[in-house]
C-alpha cells in the first residue's frame, strides 16, 4: 500500500539505500556489500544479524528479488554464449548493463523476460536459502493468501493495469518489432511480462529444502509483524517499508 514520501524519508535519513546511488542499476548477486555503495550513513546503521537468529521471509518479496537477480544472470548467459560464438566481446556500458541498440534481433528475442530460464532461478533461490541456513539462521517463509483487505484494492488494481501494459509492449513488439524506450536490456524487467511459473519455481526450489512455509489467509504482512513482535533475534526478511509502522518489531 505504501505511504507518500515514506521511501524518500527513509532514504535521507539513512534508514534504506538510495536506488538511484547504486554503482550498478542491476546486479548478478542477491546479495549487496553495504561499504561498498558508497552510501555511508546507510553502511553506519547496518548491523550483523547474530548466528543462530530467525529469519521471516515475505515470500512475495524475495520471489521478486530473486526473479530480478536471475533475469540479470539470464542476460549475462545469453550474451555470453552469442558473443563467445561470434568472437567478439559482450556490449556492455560502464556500468555493467547490455545495451539495447547493440543488440541482434536473435539477442532481443531471446532477451524477453518471458524467456528466463527456470533453472537458473531455481538454482539461485535453493543457493540464497543455503547461505541463511549455513549461517546458523532459523528460516520460515510466509506466503501470501488469497483473501485481501478493501484498502489493498487500489494496489492490486494498480498492479493489474501494470500487467496488462507489460502484455501490451510484448504484443507491440512481436506484431510491430517496436521497443519501450530503454537504454539497458535490465530495464526490460519492469517493462515486459514475466512468466507465471516463476513464482512458483521460488516456492518451489524453497519446498525442496524443507525450509517451513506458512501460508496466510490475507497478505503476509500483519502475520510476519505479529510473528517478530517482541521475539528477540527474529527478523522480517522483506521487501516492504510498511513494517516501520508495525509496533515493537
Amino acid at each position: 500500500m505504501g505511504v507518500h514520501r515514506w521511501n524518500s524519508f527513509l532514504i535521507e535519513h539513512g534508514w534504506i539505500p538510495n536506488p538511484n546511488q547504486n554503482t550498478n542499476c542491476c546486479t548478478n548477486s542477491p546479495w549487496r556489500d553495504p561499504s561498498a555503495m558508497d552510501q555511508p550513513l546507510f553502511a553506519k546503521r547496518v548491523t550483523k544479524i547474530p548466528p543462530k537468529s530467525t529469519i521471516l521471509i515475505d515470500g512475495s518479496g524475495l520471489s521478486m528479488h530473486l526473479q530480478n537477480v536471475a533475469y540479470t544472470r539470464y542476460i549475462l548467459e545469453v550474451l555470453q554464449s552469442k558473443n563467445k560464438k561470434k568472437g567478439k566481446n559482450i556490449h556492455v556500458t560502464n556500468i555493467g548493463c547490455a545495451l539495447v541498440s547493440a543488440l541482434s534481433e536473435q539477442e532481443r528475442n531471446l532477451l524477453m523476460p518471458c524467456h528466463l530460464k527456470l533453472k537458473i532461478l531455481y538454482r539461485l533461490t535453493q543457493k540464497y536459502i543455503k547461505t541463511l541456513k549455513d549461517a546458523g539462521m532459523k528460516v520460515i517463509v510466509y506466503r501470501d493468501g488469497e483473501k485481501r483487505f478493501d484498502v489493498k484494492q487500489d494496489t492490486d488494481s494498480q498492479r493489474k493495469e501494470s500487467r496488462l501494459d507489460e502484455w501490451e509492449r510484448l504484443h507491440q513488439y512481436c506484431t510491430h518489432g517496436a521497443l519501450p524506450q530503454a537504454k539497458t536490456v535490465c530495464e526490460w524487467f519492469k517493462l515486459f511480462p514475466r512468466s507465471h511459473l516463476c513464482g512458483a519455481q521460488v516456492m518451489n526450489a524453497i519446498a525442496h529444502l524443507n525450509i517451513s512455509m506458512i501460508t496466510c489467509e490475507e497478505e503476509a504482512d500483519r502475520i510476519l509483524a505479529q510473528a517478530a513482535t517482541g521475539c528477540a533475534n527474529t527478523y522480517v526478511l522483506g521487501n516492504d517499508t510498511d513494517f516501520c509502522f508495525f509496533p515493537d518489531m
